[in-house]
């Protein structure tokens, strides 16, 4: 591996790519698939802002991200900034819209996981701030909180500005 290589974004990436293989393998899509109310019955977001730490190397990336699809992404390798496309800024808005806020518990953790990745997010709906805590291996297999995983990964494929 070269140095400057950008390996934890490597390891997060193959990672979430392993839990979307498993979660179509035990059919965890069929859930994602099923939201519990639509995009119409929920105010969109307003913000969407995401603190990754942790895996072995110790990364911590923020992400930020608005309902027009712009988002900043801030680690310690610098900083990338643009916007998503149409259809994943839709497909983004519908999966923060089917999330049931009463029934996601505030913190999902899976027992006995070393070097995972912990993720702190905030969902800015209306007035109302939603914080969930979730390790990535329980991230990855919640139906409604895998989308918003996904859509982080494609984020972190985007390059970072030479300052």
């Amino acid at each position: 591996m070269k140095p400057g290589s950008n390996l934890p974004a490597m390891i997060c990436c193959v990672v979430l790519l392993i839990f979307s293989a498993l979660g179509t393998v035990y059919g965890l899509d069929e859930q994602a698939k099923a939201p519990t109310s639509t995009a119409s019955d929920s105010p969109t977001f307003k913000v969407i802002e995401v603190q990754q730490t942790g895996g072995f190397a110790g990364v911590k990336i923020s992400y930020r991200i608005t309902p027009d699809g712009k988002f900043t992404r801030k680690s310690a390798r610098g900083e990338a900034a643009g916007k998503l496309d149409a259809k994943d800024t839709k497909t983004l808005s519908k999966a923060v819209a089917a999330i049931d806020w009463e029934k996601l518990p505030a913190k999902l953790r899976t027992a006995n996981v070393a070097d995972d990745f912990l993720y702190d997010m905030h969902f800015l709906i209306g007035k109302k701030l939603h914080r969930v805590t979730a390790d990535g291996i329980a991230a990855g297999k919640n139906a409604q909180l895998k989308p918003i995983l996904m859509m982080l990964v494609k984020i972190q494929r985007v390059p970072v500005k030479k300052k």
